[in-house]
């Protein structure tokens, strides 16, 4: 059970460097590999008949999958030196 002050995140802030982790939760791993079937649902048709229209879309894909790993995943740990 969890209390008010614990969130369920879906992913885990990776302890060296920066960004998340894999899934740590079950609608992380939904999320996870839905979004690689729909990499892949862009891939087959896009790619090899319209690359230039691939390119953006990928694009789109990648800045979804950011925006929810930053909206759902755990804070990052502050960088040494950035306290200031």
């Amino acid at each position: 059970m969890q209390n008010g002050s614990e969130k369920n995140y879906w992913f885990r802030a990776r302890r060296r460097g920066r960004g998340w982790g894999l899934p740590c939760s079950v609608p992380g791993w939904v999320f996870f590999f839905t979004s690689f079937a729909v990499l892949i649902l862009l891939i087959v048709p896009l790619l090899p008949q319209h690359p230039f229209e691939f390119i953006p879309a990928l694009a789109l894909w990648g800045a979804i999958y950011v925006l929810v790993c930053y909206a759902k995943g755990e804070p990052m740990p502050p960088r040494p030196g950035d306290e200031r």
